[in-house]
């Protein structure tokens, strides 16, 4: 199953010969011809790097309104999706999504793997699609920097945005001396940007030798 964004992303994947039913195009906001129904439920991503349900999802309490007017309307929701928020750091966060989606289907007629089996065990009929997010492109990447000045930034001089990690002790580093992020392909070189006259990193591309 792939799972993507836009759609010239769906048409690049069409065209290399993968079928349409293995297709999610999972952009909130398309064209009337692109729309499948799918209920998307808020989550508590109170433990993402970036939480998502502040944009989209429909709360639990919700749920039962939005399936009876979409009946009334003739509409076909064809399942359930959430969000736990990218970057998240408490697998408890996904029993939590997956109990209430349960909850969702069950309107309408302790970790990740077991909760799909609690709620969604192989005779229920219903089909589970896993979007992978950062699990792929994390370690695709590792960041290097060297310090070219330095100054004592209090916390609300600074954004998210600008901390690559937090409550991070570090010896007494001088100029010139590098530092070495692993881990750092989600949403780095996708969110750099030019600001304050600093340019996009330069990248690389590095292979084992084991692996060559």
């Amino acid at each position: 199953m792939s799972w993507f964004s836009s759609a010239l992303n769906c048409s690049l994947v069409q065209s290399l010969g993968v079928d349409p039913s293995r297709i999610i195009y999972a952009n909130p906001c398309k064209q009337v011809s692109q729309i499948k129904l799918v209920l998307r439920i808020a989550t508590d991503d109170s433990k993402a790097v970036c939480r998502l349900s502040v944009k989209f999802g429909a709360p639990l309490k919700a749920c039962r309104g939005l399936l009876e007017r979409a009946k009334e309307l003739g509409l076909d929701v064809i399942g359930v999706s959430f969000h736990v928020g990218s970057g998240c750091t408490d697998a408890e966060t996904y029993t939590k999504a997956i109990a209430d989606a349960r909850c969702v289907f069950d309107m309408g007629v302790i970790v990740i793997n077991a909760a799909l089996d609690k709620y969604f065990p192989v005779d229920s009929g219903i089909r589970v699609i896993a979007e992978p997010g950062r699990f792929y492109v994390a370690s695709a990447y590792t960041l290097v920097v060297n310090i070219i000045a330095k100054k004592v930034i209090m916390d609300d001089e600074s954004s998210s945005d600008d901390r690559i990690v937090e409550l991070s002790t570090l010896p007494d580093l001088q100029v010139g001396d590098w530092l070495v992020f692993n881990n750092m392909g989600a949403y780095t070189v996708a969110a750099s940007s030019t600001f304050n006259g600093f340019q996009r990193p330069d990248i690389y591309y590095v292979m084992s030798r084991p692996a060559w």
